[in-house]
């Protein structure tokens, strides 16, 4: 979050109230965004990926796969040596 690559904050899509940021163990990366609350004796709940709204959303890697090939990248390593190292298919590196 402070080098900028994942969002700071997070907005619930139903109630509009910032979210929370919850350490959990049902995803790969450990953390997603949650907002939780109770009306009239139903609770309601709200999670997002902690990925939401971060130029690597989509993907299916890993954090730690996704800061491995940012870090080849900014290395000036080429696509060939990219996938070598990590042990990934070039479409991968690619997309």
């Amino acid at each position: 979050m402070k080098e900028g690559m994942l969002g700071k904050k997070q907005f619930c899509q139903q109630c509009g109230s910032e979210m929370k940021i919850k350490k959990c163990n049902d995803r790969s990366d450990r953390w997603k965004w949650e907002r939780s609350w109770q009306l009239k004796r139903k609770r309601h709940k709200v999670e997002k990926s902690l990925r939401c709204g971060s130029w690597f959303d989509k993907s299916n890697m890993t954090l730690e796969e996704i800061l491995k090939l940012t870090y080849l990248c900014c290395q000036g390593l080429d696509q060939w040596q990219i996938k070598h190292k990590l042990g990934v298919c070039s479409n991968t590196v690619v997309d």
